[in-house]
């Protein structure tokens, strides 16, 4: 289990942040991430394959202001400095 319910994630194509609902396995073992986001007048919900999910990349505002993140902790998440 890579995410923690309440983690905030980003498919690893883009798209909106979402927060982590649960954890699971599909019918063929492999590991699932439950999520839920905004689309801006809806509440949405999807389970996606776990690789298929990273952590979001910091914003170029963030980055401006030196809030990104800059190192992993032992489970590869990211924090900042």
């Amino acid at each position: 289990m890579k995410f923690k319910v309440g983690d905030v994630v980003q498919l690893n194509s883009g798209g909106p942040r979402m927060t982590v609902l649960g954890n699971g396995v599909n019918e063929n073992g492999k590991p699932v991430v439950g999520c839920s986001w905004f689309d801006g007048v809806s509440h949405c919900h999807a389970v996606f394959p776990e690789e298929s999910v990273r952590p979001p990349r910091p914003s170029k505002l963030a980055r401006w202001l030196g809030l990104a993140p800059t190192a992993a902790d032992s489970e590869g998440r990211l924090r900042s400095a």
